[in-house]
């Protein structure tokens, strides 16, 4: 298995921003978590990825990278992408982000 831990830090980091939210606009706080997500995920090697993670990726990639907003006031697209999801959308979003982050750090640990 390869070596996650920029991975790791990236998702702990993007959790940590979403579970200590200081905004209550959740929006703002996860667009900047999906900062994070982003460079994790530009860094990945998918090939070492297990069935199981691989399936968690593409799941919070395909809500990430939605080319179907449209933002006229330049909020940024991933803020408008919340603000338009149902809660069950962002129930199981946070479901994912939650098993990929504890699922690198398993693999880091080992």
């Amino acid at each position: 298995m390869g070596d996650f831990d920029y991975q790791e830090e990236k998702f702990v980091l993007g959790r940590k921003m979403l579970l200590l939210r200081r905004n209550t606009d959740y929006s703002t706080e996860l667009s900047h978590a999906f900062d994070e997500f982003g460079v994790a995920l530009a860094e990945l090697d998918r090939t070492e990825l297990t069935d199981f993670s691989l399936h968690l990726v593409q799941q919070l990639e395909k809500f990430m990278f939605s080319p179907d907003i449209d933002d006229p006031d330049n909020l940024g697209q991933w803020k408008k992408k919340v603000q338009k999801a149902s809660d069950e959308e962002l129930y199981a979003l946070a479901g994912t982000i939650d098993e990929l982050t504890n699922w690198f750090i398993r693999i880091n640990d080992g």
